[in-house]
């Protein structure tokens, strides 16, 4: 069980969810070199960008989203995410405009 990328995948989305991101973190690093490796290991990447947001620590963050985003482009999590940290909100559908009170 040491060996299996997927677990250490599951074990950190499980520390995550318990609200431990600092093991969340060390189980997903084990989970990217881990070998043989992840079927998608831009899971990994957006879990550690999220265990690293959940520390406050943007810098970490971001570079596991551009890790995620090589491997994933076109991850609607992975884009919603990089407009969060971009300073702006999350892709969706355009918001109408409200009418001014007169």
């Amino acid at each position: 069980a040491p060996y299996d990328a997927e677990l250490h995948l599951w074990l950190g989305s499980a520390y995550f969810e318990l609200k431990r991101p600092g093991l969340a973190g060390w189980e997903l690093d084990s989970a990217l070199i881990t070998e043989p490796g992840l079927k998608r290991p831009a899971l990994a990447h957006l879990a550690l960008c999220r265990a690293h947001l959940a520390q406050n620590d943007k810098v970490k963050a971001k570079q596991a989203l551009s890790a995620a985003l090589v491997l994933e482009p076109r991850n609607a999590e992975a884009l919603a995410l990089k407009a969060t940290l971009s300073g702006g909100r999350p892709a969706g559908p355009p918001v109408a405009p409200q009418k001014r009170p007169r």
